[in-house]
């Protein structure tokens, strides 16, 4: 057996620790730039998790088992296994800075990517560059499971950012706008 160097037992001994997240409140784009540069100055924690045992995280009618977050990673990716209920849609969007990608794992769904639109089942991927139109949601009355990550990471701070905004109370279309503006999220339908 290979003996290992000093480096990589300290490497090897982070795996699976846990890590703190970053408090930190998103009230303008600079402030999730700046996020993101606190990420990147983290270290990346070697990771072996199985999706019955990650974080969950719920939202409207889909449900993030959090694989790997932005702080594990030192901000390059956020990954997660989404399933989305029948009712969710996320509708034509793009991000200015991150790429974004799916995989389907079980189910079927009906995704954009530019000027492309299918059904994909199982083994259907899906690769959203930068500024790219994109949208989503589960096909056939059924749940869809996803393979889903970005990159860099910081992705997953929008429902943070949506929560404080519902905790407010009543909300205009222009509040919720700028927020998820703030995360790089930019709907078309605001465009209309």
């Amino acid at each position: 057996m290979k003996v290992k160097g000093q480096k990589t037992l300290e490497t090897d001994a982070r795996t699976n620790q846990a890590a703190s997240p970053v408090p930190f409140d998103i009230d303008s784009h600079d402030d999730y730039v700046r996020l993101r540069e606190e990420f990147a100055r983290m270290p990346k924690i070697p990771t072996l998790v199985h999706v019955d045992e990650a974080p969950v995280a719920k939202g409207s009618n889909r449900t993030y088992n959090w694989l790997l977050t932005s702080e594990q990673s030192g901000g390059s990716i956020a990954l997660h296994v989404l399933t989305v209920e029948p009712g969710f849609t996320a509708s034509d969007h793009h991000h200015s800075n991150e790429e974004e990608f799916f995989f389907v794992l079980d189910g079927e769904i009906e995704i954009t990517v530019g000027n492309k639109t299918t059904i994909g089942g199982p083994g259907t991927f899906a690769y959203v560059p930068p500024f790219a139109t994109h949208a989503f949601k589960p096909h056939g009355g059924k749940p869809c499971r996803i393979l889903h990550w970005n990159s860099p990471g910081g992705h997953e701070r929008l429902g943070e950012g949506l929560q404080r905004l519902a905790r407010k109370g009543p909300s205009t279309r222009d509040e919720g706008r700028k927020v998820r503006e703030d995360h790089e999220y930019f709907f078309h339908e605001y465009d209309e």
